[in-house]
């Protein structure tokens, strides 16, 4: 499959509103709230800002059985490590049916296709997003997705550039135990080599391995 790069990081929140309100004023960008059939059928609500990547998502309580976004997974994470924390990356693919045949082929468990349209403001036409078993992806919860982008910029209209505005996501850590079998499952999972760092000043102020792909972030 052909991995454009990270189409979003979903950062768990308690409280919604809250969360956009930090959010906002930390990364000094605008979220847009996704309401209709998506949200209500997942159990969650959520806003994101595709500009920068970012999607927040909340549980809705009584919690429901739904996977995914598994709210209840969620709750239990956000119990576990107070008000935020990171629960999935979205990557960007040019197909949907050959990212799902390749993860196939690669063993990776499909959770659930989700097909709709007109999911705004991802795009005015079809939207695809493939979600993975976390266990086959080093416990980190992923999701593939296709659609057409109908606009780069979905908030509100900015006519004074932010001094201190995030231009994006630069890189998603991801913490493993084995270095090596990371390496060797993620390789193959997306189809890249990974460059391990060993020398430098990030090697020398790390108290760990470590092995980057800047590309696909």
């Amino acid at each position: 499959m052909e991995i454009e790069g990270i189409d979003r990081v979903v950062i768990g929140v308690k409280e919604l509103d809250r969360g956009i309100e930090f959010f906002s004023r930390l990364l000094e960008v605008d979220f847009v709230e996704i309401t209709g059939p998506a949200a209500a059928a997942g159990g969650v609500r959520f806003a994101v800002n595709l500009d920068k990547h970012i999607e927040l998502v909340s549980p809705v309580y009584p919690l429901k059985d739904a996977n995914p976004p598994n709210p209840k997974k969620l709750a239990r994470l956000l119990d576990e490590q107070g008000d935020g924390a990171l629960f999935a990356v979205a990557f960007k693919v040019k197909s949907a049916a050959e990212a799902a045949a390749d993860l196939e082929k690669k063993g990776i468990g499909i959770l659930k296709t989700l097909e709709l349209k007109g999911v705004k403001p991802f795009t005015q036409s079809k939207f695809t997003e493939i979600f993975t078993r976390d266990e086959d992806t080093f416990g980190v919860g992923m999701a593939f997705c296709e659609y057409e982008a109908m606009n780069k910029s979905i908030g509100p209209a900015v006519t004074k550039a932010r001094e201190s505005e995030a231009e994006g996501v630069d890189r998603v850590l991801i913490a493993v135990k084995d270095m090596d079998k990371a390496m060797a499952q993620f390789s193959k999972l997306f189809d890249v080599d990974f460059d391990e760092i060993t020398t430098g000043p990030i090697k020398e102020s790390a108290l760990a391995r470590v092995a980057i792909r800047f590309d696909k972030q």
